[in-house]
């Protein structure tokens, strides 16, 4: 039985709490598990989820699109966008009209509570889940994931997928700098970690008070050793710490501070290209980017409608509409707006949760005691 995260590891995030950790490793050019049935048209038709989920015949689009009519329908659990994971839900529904598309969407911290609760009545309601990383984790370490395999995969980066295939990540959340530009010049800007511990910036530079993921990543890039002395050295810079991304931003747009040390980067973008407001960002080397997985339960009822959605959330067309919203896709080959697509040429380096779940709990506590000055 799935114990409950949330009394396991302590986490904040963009106003949730979440659970544990992902680790990010470098996949081998094959990816996914084993098929269960060879390519060969004399080949057993797949009946179990297992099967279902590793099922790499030539016929198989055919095989899922069979088994998907009888299912008629599938649900999603998700913590993407509302307005945006209702738009893929409605393009799923056009391409496959036989298939009825449920969507639970929630945050992160509320989709596993869910999810936890109806695994413990052992219910399994549902077919496919996307969550943030550390969330889904907690699913990954309590055996409830089926490994899959979809084509799709084949085009992403290794640190977007699992090589044992438990997940492909469908969207990225890079952090970058963020400041007013009516308050600085872009030749006045701190453009290494290092240049924020300049005196100028006392008092001027604003997190967000939940950003342990952020502060774990460069810890891990770093060292322990450099890394708490860099953040001993920027917790005496006055920081100013508020709860909750957006609201940083418009903090910053009314000159509370010039400077967001944590921004999320597709936020800062959609401020200044959208909202028209006078905000700049850019990235810092290293970039820390967080991963935001999909993957298929064991005890999906609809696997064969799963295995559709899978592949359809993850193609090239999917993933340019999620970037013509204005998110950050994880398909390396969609048109994302520039300034969100540079995060690849600024050393990203990417959470690993299997590292941090042993020692979340202290990250937290040091965060809290050289940042937040608690």
């Amino acid at each position: 039985m799935m114990a409950n995260p949330r009394k396991q590891c302590r986490r904040i995030m963009s106003g949730s709490l979440v659970w544990a950790a992902m680790g990010l490793i470098f996949l081998p050019l094959s990816y996914g598990a084993s098929s269960s049935g060879a390519t060969k048209g004399t080949a057993k038709k797949p009946q179990t989820v297992a099967e279902i989920a590793q099922y790499k015949g030539a016929d198989r689009q055919q095989i899922l699109e069979e088994g998907a009519r009888k299912e008629g329908r599938f649900v999603w659990y998700t913590s993407m966008n509302e307005r945006w994971s209702r738009n893929i839900s409605r393009e799923f529904q056009k391409r496959y009209p036989f298939i009825k598309s449920e969507l639970y969407r929630a945050t992160s911290e509320d989709v596993i509570q869910r999810y936890v609760a109806e695994s413990k009545g052992k219910r399994g309601g549902a077919d496919l889940i996307n969550v943030s990383a550390l969330d889904f984790q907690a699913l990954l370490d309590e055996d409830l994931l089926q490994p899959f395999y979809t084509p799709e995969a084949e085009a992403y980066t290794p640190y977007l997928k699992d090589p044992k295939g438990f997940w492909v990540s469908n969207r990225i959340n890079a952090f970058s700098v963020a400041y007013n530009r009516n308050q600085l010049k872009t030749e006045d800007l701190p453009k290494t970690y290092e240049d924020f511990l300049h005196p100028r910036w006392k008092g001027k530079i604003a997190i967000e008070e939940s950003d342990n993921d952020w502060f774990f990543m460069l810890m891990n890039h770093w060292g322990k050793q450099k890394g708490t002395e860099y953040f001993t050295k920027l917790g005496g810079q006055n920081l100013q710490t508020r709860r909750g991304h957006s609201n940083l931003l418009n903090l910053l747009v009314a000159g509370e501070y010039p400077l967001v040390l944590t921004n999320y980067a597709y936020l800062a973008v959609n401020f200044e290209e959208e909202k028209k407001a006078p905000v700049g960002s850019y990235y810092l080397k290293p970039t820390p980017v967080r991963t935001e997985p999909t993957g298929l339960p064991k005890s999906a009822n609809h696997p064969f409608s799963a295995m559709l959605f899978m592949d359809f959330l993850l193609s090239k067309d999917t993933q340019q509409r999620i970037a013509n919203e204005g998110e950050m896709a994880a398909h390396p080959q969609v048109k994302m707006r520039a300034k969100l697509a540079s995060y690849r040429d600024n050393e990203p380096t990417v959470f690993d949760a299997a590292k941090a779940v042993p020692v979340w709990n202290q990250y937290v506590e040091l965060y809290d005691k050289l940042l937040l000055k608690r």
